[in-house]
């Protein structure tokens, strides 16, 4: 990325203090840079109760087609944060990298919440906004929210050996 283009993220992104993420303006630009190459679409939200694992752009379109976005009450994920329980982020809970990308998030993006057979949620997609709303005292949060046993598109993941590995494309022979 262009050292310019770092420099206006900066600017435009005042209200990040840098001592607030702890971090340097160096370090800072590090992360961006870093976050820039994540492509959070084909990251993979999994089920480890039935083994299904679904990369998350293919979770969030059913959800848009599927599940109006709605208020959420956030009193039901908090859990996830405090005890990290079901919730594996891409990088630590109050890491740098977890505080700057959940300071970048975008409230106005809806997340995905998946119901479980306990009655409990998970989060499949946003929970950097999730985090985000909740340390900022908000009590709701737009959500699309997938009732537990609704109809779900095809996995594209299993899990094999504690790993989420993607499933071969089905062939149709002729």
């Amino acid at each position: 990325m262009r050292t310019d283009w770092n420099n206006w993220i900066l600017q435009k992104n005042a209200e990040f203090t840098l001592d607030k993420l702890g971090l340097s303006k160096n370090d800072y630009i590090k992360t961006v840079n870093q976050l820039a190459k994540i492509d959070w679409k084909n990251q993979v939200y999994g089920d480890n109760e039935s083994g299904k694992g679904w990369n998350v752009g293919q979770l969030v379109s059913h959800a848009q087609s599927n599940h109006p976005a709605q208020d959420f009450d956030l009193s039901h994920l908090s859990h996830l944060f405090q005890n990290h329980t079901g919730f594996k982020a891409d990088e630590p809970i109050n890491s740098p990298a977890f505080n700057t990308r959940s300071e970048a998030s975008d409230l106005k993006y809806p997340i995905v919440v998946m119901g479980q057979a306990d009655g409990g949620y998970h989060i499949a997609d946003g929970s950097h906004r999730a985090w985000k709303a909740l340390n900022s005292g908000q009590k709701t949060i737009k959500a699309h929210v997938i009732p537990y046993g609704s109809k779900m598109p095809e996995p594209t993941h299993s899990l094999s050996n504690n790993n989420w590995q993607p499933i071969a494309a089905k062939t149709t022979q002729p």
